[in-house]
């Protein structure tokens, strides 16, 4: 038990480490890219750290079972290095207690993946999704920025706030431009709007929202031509289109397991392989790590990483190959991503049983 507390502390601790610096990079360059939504008016800023936290799951789903293998990998390689491996092969722990050992921590590992691929990550994402749809049918002006233009209409109308009030209901110096046809603008014509002043306000009868200029000018006329008539307005009313909210697209990482399984379409059984298979590989790289983290003094601690690094990339890249060849039907269900655990569970039995057999097979035929 004192061993298998000092083995889970080294690689659990490892594990841990590479699993907060590989979550800070996902997460920091998904900050900067809603950063830089938020600053051109695509989302709201306090909607930023709200969809952050729930792109957190799917991050931990890939993750973590990419930091067990590292944390297992480094963990063990520094018992290797330090020859701790052999005093503890010398008191009778060997190789099998020490697989041993990495197979209960594998199986929480994997049963916490299981979880997050099974429920919460599904869950997270059907939030994100809802909260972007929300995000998209709300009004164009919620979030407009001061001495920014903002697209409204589908691009048939930009706006631009010199300054904007703390609550966003007040604006000065604002420029709208109106593209025809609509508006009251023709074809292949526009308007332009200037008022020093603008409102947001509601009506109360109806519910539409209206941004209420005044006093300013309206410019008309076609891009280029020398004829525009010019009107003054003491006030002037543009309608904000509001897009309805239509419901969450349907996207098979926010469907529930439960329809997954239920579900006939080949696609669906893809996504629902994909599921299962996240915690399965888990498991089987914990196990494919053990033999892998075998390194010699000289080699050092990160003798082996490179060739271990390899082999993590292969199994993923063929389990995203294997995933598109079910959703497109080149391969029959049964047989699925099933095969690619199949060769990693024949590689890792490869690999323990090498130095405990093949190697005194060869040691025992050099002898006269």
């Amino acid at each position: 038990m004192i061993v298998f507390r000092y083995i889970g502390r080294e690689v659990l601790g490892t594990m841990l480490a590479v699993l907060l610096v590989l979550l800070l990079i996902f997460l920091s360059n998904l900050l900067a890219r809603y950063l830089g939504d938020a600053a051109s008016g695509e989302i709201p800023p306090d909607a930023i750290f709200v969809l952050l936290a729930l792109k957190i799951p799917s991050y931990l789903l890939l993750l973590l079972p990419l930091a067990l293998y590292f944390g297992v990998l480094l963990g063990l390689g520094r018992l290797y290095r330090d020859s701790e491996i052999i005093a503890l092969a010398a008191c009778g722990y060997g190789i099998r207690r020490m697989l041993r050992s990495v197979a209960a921590l594998s199986l929480l590992v994997g049963a916490l993946v299981a979880a997050l691929a099974f429920e919460v990550a599904p869950r997270a994402s059907e939030w994100r999704y809802t909260l972007q749809d929300r995000i998209e049918a709300a009004s164009d002006m919620s979030w407009v920025a001061a001495g920014r233009f903002t697209e409204s209409d589908e691009g048939r109308r930009i706006f631009y706030v010199e300054e904007v009030s703390k609550d966003r209901s007040a604006m000065h110096n604002v420029l709208v431009g109106v593209f025809g046809p609509g508006g009251g603008v023709r074809a292949g014509e526009m308007g332009v709007l200037s008022a020093a002043t603008g409102t947001q306000q509601r009506d109360a009868r109806t519910g539409d929202r209206f941004i209420v200029l005044g006093p300013g000018y309206r410019y008309d006329g076609r891009p280029g031509s020398p004829e525009y008539k010019i009107v003054a307005f003491d006030k002037y009313a543009v309608r904000i289109e509001e897009k309805a909210v239509t419901g969450i697209e349907h996207k098979r990482d926010a469907t529930s397991t439960r329809q997954l399984w239920r579900s006939a379409d080949r696609r669906d059984g893809a996504e629902l392989q994909w599921r299962i298979s996240m915690p399965l590989s888990a498991m089987l790289l914990g196990a494919l790590a053990v033999p892998l983290s075998r390194t010699t003094p000289r080699e050092g601690r990160y003798g082996r990483l490179f060739r271990a690094v390899l082999v993590y990339v292969t199994y993923l890249n063929m389990m995203g190959v294997s995933r598109t060849w079910l959703e497109d039907g080149i391969i029959a269900p049964w047989l699925g991503m099933w095969w690619l655990h199949a060769v990693v569970v024949l590689v890792s039995l490869l690999l323990l049983l090498r130095p405990a057999g093949w190697s005194r097979q060869r040691a025992a035929s050099r002898l006269p």
